[in-house]
């Protein structure tokens, strides 16, 4: 039997500094390794570094070590220290001793010299690694990392995190950021050099300026049959700019069957800001006014009767952005320019799995590029692998030999591919003009390929957004970031059949159901990576498209269109994922298990539970994790990714059965002690409390093998989460509360701040030996003509004495301590609280309590009061 203690993940952590710093890596761009390659969903390193390290560390079940171990994940979480040398060793310290301690325990176990080297830690993997934002974090731990993944676009961007920068051992990731950087340079040049005509700059009074981008309207035939040989733009708006002191727009001329746009500088109108949109997908014809149907549109484009216009050109001008017509004889672009180019004949998705655009007759990803972005794209392309013989060398000539520099060039080859796919991202049909940033888009600005009507076209060789030059530099920046050693691994695997996180520490980020079709989506990188990469990686990409077969998601088209399908094969697969992480999981380590928790998806999220608890898991921890920090008033209904449920799992060795009743028991008996070390140490977010309670509450559940009803059919995870929710609230309600306070909270969850009767009111306050008078005389209700009810905290007078009050109750002291927040801030309710301590925990139970009730009866901004109570509440407490 295997002998270890509960980990930190398993009982506590600081959790309000990680969500706070998470939230805060949104922001910060340069050396992130989001900035290498895109990828949908890709974790903050804020969290991962901060699960890893509470997953690797034993929780010390004493206060004072526990506080140690929250300062240093507090500092370990920053992205200022995530190349701390000081820091990281000391977490890799604390690693170490835990890991030294479970050998110890563990030493007469028969398999002890291979599971339990004190010398050696165990391996990392992560089986569905996507982005990789897990294994760099073990990495970075001092662990040697695995990851696979089915998808090769994610498998190479892991290779490019863990395996390059350490590939050739005589060469530092600083010196192989510097060499992709000259060669990046290189091929700049040398492409320019090929097709620079391509992108020519323009005139104006006398100085040439740089041309930034061009910008386009997708055009049909008017339907009106008068109209009918003439095409008409299908423009979202007028607007090209926005940004103040330089607001422009187009102002449409119409003559006869003709038109063309002015370019108006000034503030634009209001006509101007849907273009000639009228609703969801409809146009209306500029020339005649008659409405442009979305089927109209559809047809026109299967039919290769949709075509572009250019509406203007974006120039760099001195200072901003100038806005100009387009030329009189502009740069023809045909097929047969394109004779001898790559241009990507894969499919498109036909669905809203992966986007909109197949319905429109864009349906292979070759026609989501102009001719002049595919000459552009393959001249890049071309230029980097003609490029290899001379960076051999060039190599050689330092002293590498003929493998090493073969090897060397081939990884200084692959981070060019990626700056390229970085670029094609931007240079595409599919890129919008930002009016208000002025610059452009990008293909994924969302996890989808919509359709976009109005386009914009990069220039590759400006100075401005969407640039080589600049695609080059946030790949630099990355590899100058990446720790290196120990040497990861990543593979392409199908989880089903992978074997290579056996005896291994696992975390993960498995799909989320039908959320992204990662699959689809990111053929778009592929059928540009495929003819550059093959030869280096001729296993990766060996298939003209990504797999797609085997990816575990729920999308319907890929099941005839059945949904009912489609979850089965999710569910079915996905149990038997997660049965087989749980025989291969080294066992002195819980599995950590991330998953995107959608307010609006609690079946897919019971699902999800259901399939952990059929893979035989029990779970021993959950905590939310706030990856996208909205404020809660706006976002508290909804549908946002809000938070990552980060679950945390062992196998389940109990076979028992328990009845209802006693799993009631068992919660009452478990949960204090849980939601006491969570709360009391730590404030967490009410936000996040019940997704926190979930944890311990389904730690019972799931310990077993069922929980019978008295029927005799199992309990439901949709039936166990009402009970857990309900010891949650009962819990935060029942804090040995003194009387007035156990009658304001149940008149508060019955009536809030309305009136109630009288009668109903004294046989309540009788219930807890007190009356109405006296709770008036306190000053916490108003009785009136027969009707009673809660006076809200700006009603309570202005000065109060806590040590002169004779009926100072929680009830009080929590809307006394709100109303002094708000009125004078936390050092005065930092004052207050000092002359009552016996109150502290006490009015963070009851108001975490009081907030769950708002929210239950949708009252936003009362729950947003509790909330913002209990975040200002742990540092009112340090100070006192």
């Amino acid at each position: 039997m295997i002998i270890t203690k509960k980990k930190l993940l398993e009982v506590a952590l600081p959790l309000g500094e990680i969500n706070k710093e998470a939230s805060r890596e949104k922001s910060l761009r340069h050396g992130h390794p989001s900035t290498l390659h895109l990828w949908w969903s890709r974790k903050p390193l804020a969290v991962a570094r901060a699960m890893l390290f509470a997953q690797l560390v034993d929780d010390p079940d004493d206060k004072e070590k526990r506080a140690e171990l929250f300062a240093l994940l507090k500092k370990l979480v920053k992205w200022e220290n995530s190349d701390n040398r000081q820091i990281l060793q000391q977490a890799q310290k604390e690693i170490k001793a835990s890991w030294q301690q479970t050998c110890h325990a563990n030493r007469k176990h028969k398999q002890a010299d291979v599971l339990f080297n004190p010398n050696k830690l165990p391996d990392f993997c992560d089986p569905f690694a996507g982005g990789g934002a897990i294994p760099l974090e073990a990495q970075r731990l001092g662990l040697k990392a695995y990851a696979s993944d089915l998808n090769p676009i994610a498998v190479l961007i892991n290779k490019a995190m863990l395996e390059l920068p350490a590939k050739v051992k005589k060469i530092p990731p600083s010196q192989l950021a510097q060499d992709v950087e000259h060669y990046g340079k290189i091929v700049r040049t040398k492409t320019y050099q090929k097709i620079g005509n391509l992108y020519p700059s323009i005139t104006v009074n006398n100085k040439k300026l740089t041309v930034i981008a061009y910008l386009w309207a997708r055009t049909v035939k008017s339907p009106n049959p008068a109209y009918r040989q003439c095409d008409v733009p299908l423009l979202s708006t007028y607007i090209l700019s926005k940004k103040k002191g330089n607001e422009t727009y187009l102002k449409p001329i119409v003559t006869d069957k003709k038109f063309h746009l002015e370019i108006i500088k000034g503030q634009p109108p209001d006509w101007a800001k849907d273009g000639t949109k009228v609703g969801r997908g409809n146009f209306k014809c500029l020339l005649s006014g008659v409405k442009i149907p979305v089927a109209e549109i559809r047809r026109q484009g299967k039919a290769g009767l949709m075509g572009s216009r250019m509406t203007a050109i974006v120039a760099d001008g001195q200072p901003g952005r100038i806005y100009l017509p387009p030329p009189e004889q502009p740069l023809k672009f045909t097929k047969e320019n394109c004779k001898n180019l790559h241009i990507p004949n894969q499919k498109t998705p036909e669905t809203s799995g992966g986007g909109r655009t197949h319905p429109y007759g864009l349906t292979t990803f070759g026609d989501l590029f102009t001719p002049r972005q595919l000459q552009a794209l393959n001249a890049f392309s071309q230029t980097i692998a003609d490029l290899k013989p001379q960076i051999i060398a060039d190599l050689q000539t330092r002293g590498l030999d003929n493998i090493q520099a073969n090897s060397y060039a081939n990884t200084i080859i692959t981070y060019l591919a990626m700056v390229l796919d970085k670029l094609a991202d931007y240079s595409s049909q599919i890129c919008s003009w930002n009016s208000v940033g002025e610059k452009i888009g990008h293909t994924f600005a969302r996890q989808a390929l919509p359709m976009v009507w109005d386009y914009a076209e990069v220039n590759p060789f400006s100075a401005s957004s969407g640039n080589w030059h600049s695609h080059l530099n946030w790949v630099v920046k990355v590899i100058k970031k990446l720790p290196a050693k120990p040497r990861g691994k990543a593979v392409q695997a199908d989880v089903l059949t992978q074997t290579i996180a056996q005896n291994k520490i696992i975390a993960c980020d498995p799909p989320y159901y039908d959320n992204i079709a990662y699959g689809d989506l990111s053929d778009f990188f592929y059928v540009w990576l495929r003819p550059l990469l093959k030869d280096i990686y001729p296993k990766l990409f060996a298939t003209l498209t990504v797999p797609k077969n085997e990816e575990l998601i729920a999308v319907s088209h890929r099941h005839n269109n059945d949904k009912q399908r489609a979850k089965k094969f999710f569910l079915g697969g996905m149990t038997e994922a997660l049965g087989k992480l749980n025989r291969q999981a080294h066992p002195a380590f819980p599995i950590v298990i991330y998953y995107a928790f959608k307010q609006s998806e609690s079946n897919g999220w019971e699902t999800f539970l259901e399939a952990l608890i059929q893979s035989n898991f029990t779970i021993t921890g959950s905590w939310p994790l706030r990856t996208e920090m909205k404020a809660r008033a706006n976002a508290m209904n909804s549908n946002s990714l809000a938070s990552s449920i980060i679950l945390v799992c062992r196998p389940r060795t109990e076979t028992a059965t328990i009845n209802r009743r006693e799993f009631i028991r068992q919660l009452r008996d478990e949960m204090p002690k849980a939601l006491t070390v969570m709360t009391k140490e730590e404030a967490i977010d009410p936000v996040d409390l019940q997704q926190s309670a979930l944890g311990p509450g389904m730690a019972i559940f799931s310990r077993y093998d069922g929980i019978l009803k008295q029927n005799g059919e199992k309990l439901t995870v949709k039936e166990a989460l009402k009970i857990i929710t309900k010891q949650l609230n009962d819990f935060f309600g029942n804090d040995n509360f003194d009387g007035d306070s156990c009658f304001c909270r149940d008149w508060f969850k019955q009536y809030t701040w309305d009136n109630g009767q009288y009668g109903e009111a004294e046989v309540m306050a009788k219930s807890y030996s007190i009356a109405v008078e006296k709770l008036e005389e306190a000053g916490i209700v108003r009785a009136d003509s027969g009707k009673v009810r809660l006076l809200r905290y700006y009603e309570y007078p202005d000065k109060w004495q806590p040590a002169n009050d004779t009926r100072r109750s929680v009830w009080k002291t929590l809307h006394y301590l709100i109303k002094t927040i708000e009125e004078q801030g936390e050092q005065s309710a930092n004052k207050l609280l000092q002359q009552m301590p016996d109150m502290q925990d006490k009015v963070q139970s009851l108001a975490h309590y009081l907030y769950q009730i708002c929210e239950q009866k949708n009252l936003a901004k009362e729950a947003q009061i509790y909330r913002d109570f209990v975040i200002s509440w742990q540092e009112v407490r340090k100070a006192a």
